[in-house]
This record gives C-alpha cells, sequence and structure tokens, in this order.
C-alpha cells in the first residue's frame, strides 16, 4: 500500500555572490555582508545626553578660562597717587590746597587720610605722605 505525501513546493536557491579568483566562498560571504550592510550611529536618549553634558561642560570651561584671562587685563590700578615729602610749616590744608587747588580741601584731605590710614590731621616736616593726584 503506498501513501501519497503532499510534497512542499521547491524552494528558490539562495543566490550566492559571483566568485572572484582567489577567494573563497567565505571571504566572498564577508565581503556582500560587509557590503549590504551599512548602518548608520544611533545615539539612545542616555548617549544624547551625555553629548550634551560634555558639549556644555566644555563651553562653560572655555568660558571660565578666557573670561579670566580678560579680567586679569583690565584690573583696576586704583587712583592715581603720588608721595609728597611734608616741609617745615606745611600742613594737610597746605597740601590739599597746592595739589587740588579748585577742589574743597576738606574732601582732599580726608582722601589723603584715607590713603595714608591717618586718624588725625597732624603731620610733621620730612613725613612722606601719599597724596591723590588731581586731573
Amino acid at each position: 500500500m503506498a501513501i501519497a505525501l503532499p510534497l512542499a513546493p521547491a524552494s528558490r536557491p539562495i543566490p550566492r555572490a559571483p566568485r572572484r579568483t582567489g577567494q573563497s566562498h567565505r571571504q566572498v560571504a564577508v565581503n556582500a555582508a560587509a557590503t549590504s550592510t551599512k548602518q548608520s550611529l544611533r545615539l539612545t536618549k542616555r548617549g544624547r545626553l551625555v553629548v550634551l553634558v560634555f558639549v556644555v561642560v566644555s563651553l562653560f570651561t572655555a568660558l571660565i578660562m578666557f573670561g579670566s584671562f580678560a579680567n586679569a587685563t583690565a584690573t583696576n590700578a586704583g587712583p592715581a597717587t603720588a608721595v609728597v615729602v611734608v616741609q617745615q610749616g606745611e600742613s594737610l590744608w597746605s597740601i590739599a590746597q597746592s595739589i587740588a587747588p579748585n577742589a574743597d580741601p576738606r574732601a582732599t584731605i580726608n582722601d589723603i587720610k584715607d590713603l595714608n590710614g591717618f586718624n588725625d590731621s597732624v603731620v610733621s616736616a620730612g613725613q612722606s605722605i601719599v597724596v591723590p593726584v588731581i586731573r
């Protein structure tokens, strides 16, 4: 007794890449796979976050470095000053009038006292004091 079994349809043979001379089947398959599967780089959300943080930190570091260089060149040296030696018979009032003839002597005396750390207005002959240069 014979039993008839249905046969599966014939499948098509798998196409193979043409063989180059001097290459094995394995080398041909590797070359074909390498050329047919060009994948682009894909970043996950975590990867994008890491790249963003890296860029922000780099820009912040550059800003701090170049900002400190710019700040160092623009330092203010303070008011222009000169050193005066007190002569016999001079007082802070007469010195203030000689260095700033058009200004109020009381304001100039306060500036002189601040520059020298004086508590009172007493000076003696031969004493060197720092005075503001009025332009």
